[in-house]
């Protein structure tokens, strides 16, 4: 039946090309920064985005393998409406935007580009004419149950760091508002320091130093609190992706940022 084929070849393909797109990822990372980062959205080493990609070419590719400009315009296509819809979905579910192209010429919504668009177009021709062949042809060679039992610890492990980076990322938006809040708390004492200045000089300057004091303490316990709760996750996260943004918090992101790197600089010392 066509639905268990489909099962079948998710089941069987998805781990070996979320773990080759991971690869790719980090090499791509590497060679732009100079030094190692872990691209993947999840902690292990996988980039679900690409086996999801690299099965839908198999699927609807294989028909038109001989057919090269079709072949090229159908991978351009399917890869580009994935990350379209890829890309809008989790920054949907996590308010975040895990991959900007709004800088890039011919972009849709920042989603995707012409540039990229046609990469992925020739990585669909690659994968379909070079890759799958040589996956299919070592799998046929492996014994059936080792391949079922590695397969099922795959998904076990998978679906374990599913769980763990969407609890972490809840915590970073927590650990975003608790910086809005904190900065919103200084501006809020600042203004009315201010206004108490004008119109009280001396009693604002007794005042000034009373709230220095207690919004320096606060603002102290806020960042050791803050600092003693940052997850590795969330410190990965951030750094396998530096051009991410939040849709509402854009500055208490960077903020928060700023200060992961400020803390990893501390904890080096």
């Amino acid at each position: 039946m066509l639905s268990e084929h489909i099962v079948l070849t998710f089941l069987t393909y998805f781990p070996a090309y979320a773990f080759l797109g991971w690869c790719l990822e980090v090499v791509y990372a590497s060679v732009n920064t100079g030094k190692f980062v872990n691209r993947g959205f999840l902690n292990g080493s996988v980039c679900p985005i690409y086996g999801f990609g690299a099965v839908l070419f198999i699927l609807f590719l294989n028909p038109i393998a001989d057919n090269l400009p079709l072949l090229f315009l159908a991978s351009v296509i399917i890869a580009s409406l994935l990350e379209l819809v890829g890309g809008y979905i989790l920054e949907k579910l996590f308010h975040m935007r895990w991959w900007d192209y709004s800088q890039e010429p011919f972009n849709i919504g920042g989603y995707i580009c012409l540039k990229f668009s046609l990469m992925w177009g020739l990585a669909g021709v690659f994968l379909i004419k070079i890759i799958q062949p040589m996956i299919a042809k070592i799998l046929e060679h492996l014994p059936t149950l080792p391949v079922t039992i590695i397969i099922s610890i795959f998904y076990l492990i998978l679906l374990t760091d599913v769980l763990i980076t969407v609890i972490a990322i809840a915590h970073l938006n927590r650990d975003l508002q608790q910086v809005h809040e904190l900065s919103r708390m200084i501006r809020r004492g600042s203004d009315t320091l201010a206004e108490n200045l004008g119109n009280f000089a001396v009693d604002a300057s007794e005042k000034f130093d009373s709230h220095k004091d207690e919004l320096t303490e606060t603002l102290s316990t806020e960042i050791e609190t803050l600092m003693a709760h940052q997850k590795r996750i969330r410190a990965r996260i951030l750094k396998a992706f530096p051009n991410a943004k939040h849709q509402t918090e854009k500055k208490a992101l960077e903020n928060l940022r700023k200060r992961y790197e400020t803390y990893k600089t501390f904890k080096k010392k």
